[in-house]
């Protein structure tokens, strides 16, 4: 079982073995990062129409923007002018919003999950900023950008169920860029329930480690974000990084010999069908073909004995499963006697 402790401890024991690479890591992945939820974007936005809503305008009844500029005391000409300028802003914005959305699926997130990489083999050896471009070679490449605009989108969905489910899910999803870092070729299905996996239990153990860091963050604004990227950052990623390690392969306690491991999690197909509401139908079962052992008679069968009963006749005897009487035949000029035998009880006929 992991602690808190016992995480931070290898943390700052791997990041200061590798502290200028780590540093650099860590502000690229900040970056990536940094750009916010559709959670807090859902939020904003519904901010600005219950603002607009409170003001008293309506948008069946009232142009807001023309009201506006009515206001100013502007013409008509001048109106318009202004309103072409800003339909061209407008336009702007969306494409610039676009473009940034694009970047984010096809660049940064790819670069998250190298980051993420970085910080894994980091927990070995000395990590090279090579692992940074992780991501990026083809094979690996449209899987882990699959898996993870699925999350993002999973994320938005459960976002428009108000801040708490959404936060909810952003930690049963947390684990994904490690899962993809670990095992770029898992299906995007797989890797989001292999996370969701890993957390059950571990969501609220999980938000009081991040919890504990709230201090670093309060120094960090007094040092205007100076420490963060020095320190904090590398030592929270560093921390995220054991908390996916000792989550799915167990960790090392330095303080005893043995090292915890416990079984890899893997995803279960069954589950992930029933989740996803696809069952797939039931193969039959192959018949095994059934071994005939040869029936036992209850009777034994002798060879006839041939024997001579002295007075120059030779007697066939032979034993049957049933009771029959001796039967007698000359053939050949020889006097043959057959005599059938039942048990102890015997009858012949010359």
């Amino acid at each position: 079982m992991w602690t808190r402790a016992l995480l931070k401890t290898h943390a700052k024991e791997f990041f200061k073995r590798n502290y200028w690479r780590t540093v650099l890591a860590s502000f690229v992945l900040t970056l990536c990062i940094g750009g916010g939820t559709f959670v807090s974007y859902r939020t904003s936005f519904r901010t600005s129409i219950n603002d607009i809503k409170n003001a008293g305008y309506s948008f069946r009844s009232q142009n807001i923007l023309d009201a506006a500029l009515e206001s100013f005391g502007l013409s008509d000409i001048d109106r318009r002018m202004l309103l072409g300028v800003i339909s061209v802003v407008a336009i702007l914005l969306l494409i610039g919003l676009l473009i940034g959305l694009a970047l984010r699926i096809f660049l940064l997130q790819p670069l998250e999950v190298g980051c993420r990489r970085f910080y894994l083999d980091n927990h070995n050896d000395p990590a090279s900023l090579g692992s940074l471009g992780f991501s990026f070679e083809n094979r690996r490449y449209w899987n882990i950008v699959k898996t993870q605009l699925l999350k993002e989108v999973f994320l938005f969905l459960w976002g428009l169920l108000f801040v708490i489910p959404g936060l909810i899910k952003a930690y049963s999803y947390r684990l994904v860029p490690f899962i993809l870092a670990d095992d770029p070729d898992m299906k995007p299905n797989d890797a989001i329930l292999l996370s969701r996996q890993l957390m059950n239990g571990n969501k609220w153990r999980t938000f009081v480690l991040d919890l504990s860091f709230i201090l670093w963050d309060i120094l960090n604004v007094f040092t205007f974000g100076l420490l963060g990227l020095l320190w904090v950052k590398p030592y929270i990623h560093s921390t995220n990084a054991e908390l996916y390690l000792a989550l799915r392969y167990g960790i090392a306690d330095p303080r005893r010999s043995e090292v915890i491991q416990p079984q890899p999690v893997e995803p279960q197909p069954e589950a992930r069908r029933q989740e996803y509401g696809v069952f797939e139908a039931a193969q039959p079962e192959t018949p095994q073909p059934e071994v005939k052992r040869p029936e036992e008679s209850i009777f034994e069968t002798v060879k006839p004995d041939t024997v001579d009963n002295g007075n120059g006749n030779v007697i066939d005897s032979d034993i049957y499963g049933s009771r029959n009487t001796g039967e007698s035949d000359t053939n050949r000029n020889s006097n043959v006697t057959n005599q059938d035998i039942y048990g102890n009880r015997g009858d012949s006929d010359i």
